[in-house]
């Protein structure tokens, strides 16, 4: 259940970084967080799915459990960025 839950909280990351994304496009210049968190959306899934030992099922198969955390982090921090250049444009 918990599993469940975590894959529900990191669709709403990727959504609200797609979001935080499409508004910063809107603002339009040039914008190395903008640059840097479109580089991120597309590339986190395949990071995650791709992990040393995502497709090992034995609980005790060596495996990287801790990228989506992460990626979450990193989806958390070009949030902040992408909110911080838009607080000082004013």
């Amino acid at each position: 259940m918990e599993a469940i839950r975590e894959g529900v909280e990191d669709y709403e990351y990727l959504a609200r970084l797609r979001d935080g994304i499409a508004n910063a496009e809107k603002k339009g210049g040039p914008n190395q967080a903008l640059d840097r968190a479109r580089k991120l959306l597309n590339e986190v899934a395949d990071r995650v799915c791709n992990a040393q030992g995502t497709d090992a099922l034995r609980w005790t198969d060596e495996k990287d459990r801790n990228v989506a955390d992460r990626v979450r982090v990193e989806i958390l921090d070009a949030l902040t960025e992408l909110s911080a250049r838009e607080s000082r444009k004013f």
